[in-house]
């Protein structure tokens, strides 16, 4: 069965197909996120709060797509995960990107209202509940000290 395509837009409005490289680098100014949902309504409204917050994204609808998107293109600054999906789960695909990349930012999201009983929130570095506000985008990056770099600050 052919997987469907999803289509996001590109901070310049332009239309760029799930996974398509782009040829900037990531650099202060600039911060880049993989997003990953089977739903293509969710990947279109965190693309829309992330863009209002000058964030670039890309989009993935699967777990594999994911995978094969960080393969070939490791500039992100972190990742987006639903926790649902069909073939490779959330913490499936977090399992996969900490076994190439350690400190990898990896973020489930989720509407399970029972999340931290329901899957091991020990594999990612945050929960944001569904639905995502811009709100609580904001308040996660200090949460998670994070800076352009990416990766968790090591204290």
């Amino acid at each position: 069965m052919k997987q469907k395509e999803i289509r996001c837009e590109s901070r310049e409005g332009e239309m760029a197909v799930s996974g398509e490289q782009t040829a900037s680098r990531l650099s202060p100014e600039r911060q880049r996120v993989l997003l990953v949902d089977d739903a293509p309504m969710n990947l279109k409204v965190l693309q829309a709060m992330l863009r209002k917050l000058n964030i670039e994204s890309v989009c993935a609808e699967s777990g594999e797509k994911a995978l094969e998107i960080l393969r070939s293109d490791q500039n992100f600054n972190f990742s987006l995960t639903d926790l649902w999906m069909p073939r490779t789960d959330g913490e499936q695909l977090a399992d996969a990107i900490r076994s190439f990349d350690r400190k990898f930012i990896v973020i489930a999201v989720t509407a399970d209202t029972e999340a931290k009983n329901s899957f091991a929130a020990e594999k990612f570095d945050d929960i944001l509940p569904k639905p995502v506000t811009l709100e609580a985008l904001t308040k996660m990056f200090p949460r998670l000290n994070m800076q352009f770099t990416g990766k968790r600050q090591e204290s």
